[in-house]
């Protein structure tokens, strides 16, 4: 009997772990921030929430902490949260629309921020019955297979987080037009390139109390993490 038991677990573990590959290549940005990465099917993610405050150029991203100032934006900039630069250690930076799609380009050289559809990429391997087409909530388990497990970082309950892709999803937060910071230890919100009209833009995000991942859209000038993706 012990055997059998021993045998399944083996197997689950295998089965678990297929979905994503840590890497041994890193990458660093010009701030000199350093990124593990991991292969999830054919694409290849940066395993933490981008950290830089300069374009990959050199320019630097405007920092706004001012609230008033922030909700008028409709230009690039960056912000931690609470305004302690010590919160982006872990958590990454937020960074507005603007700052994301910059011409300057946010993301390391070989790296961008992904479109809808590279995150539709993601979505279907993790779960190849999940329906991109839609808003909302989108599969049953694919929030769970990104989350970091445990508590350290998200709020309990944390629900069915496995973190079998590596992605390694954190709860930053994020910062909304009017410039409150929100939900950090609750949620992980990322922002797509893809803009949905003028003012809005499409996102992704992971909440800790259910294990789907969600599709919508928010203003431009909200403050979000960004994860990039290798060209």
């Amino acid at each position: 009997m012990k055997t059998c038991i021993l045998i399944f677990t083996s197997f689950l573990f295998i089965t678990a772990a297929s979905f994503g590959q840590q890497l041994k290549d890193t990458v660093v940005d010009v701030d000199g921030n350093m990124y593990h990465t991991v292969k999830i099917g054919k694409q290849i993610w940066m395993q933490e929430n981008l950290k830089t405050t300069k374009y990959s150029d050199g320019s630097p991203i405007p920092k706004e902490p001012n609230n008033a100032k922030w909700k008028k934006l409709t230009t690039d900039a960056y912000s931690d949260y609470y305004d302690k630069p010590k919160m982006s250690k872990q958590t990454g930076r937020l960074y507005n629309f603007y700052a994301a799609t910059s011409p300057a380009k946010i993301c390391p050289a070989g790296w961008h921020v992904p479109s809808n559809k590279e995150w539709n990429i993601l979505e279907e391997y993790l779960d190849n019955t999940v329906d991109t087409t839609i808003t909302g909530n989108l599969g049953s388990d694919i929030g769970g297979i990104m989350k970091d497990t445990g508590t350290a970082h998200w709020s309990a309950p944390n629900t069915g987080a496995t973190n079998s892709s590596h992605f390694t999803a954190l709860p930053a937060g994020y910062r909304n037009i009017g410039g409150a910071y929100l939900s950090i230890g609750l949620i992980g919100v990322w922002w797509t390139s893809s803009e949905e009209d003028k003012l809005n833009a499409s996102y992704r995000f992971l909440t800790y109390k259910n294990s789907q991942i969600n599709r919508s859209f928010v203003a431009k000038n909200s403050g979000l993490s960004i994860r990039c993706v290798r060209d």
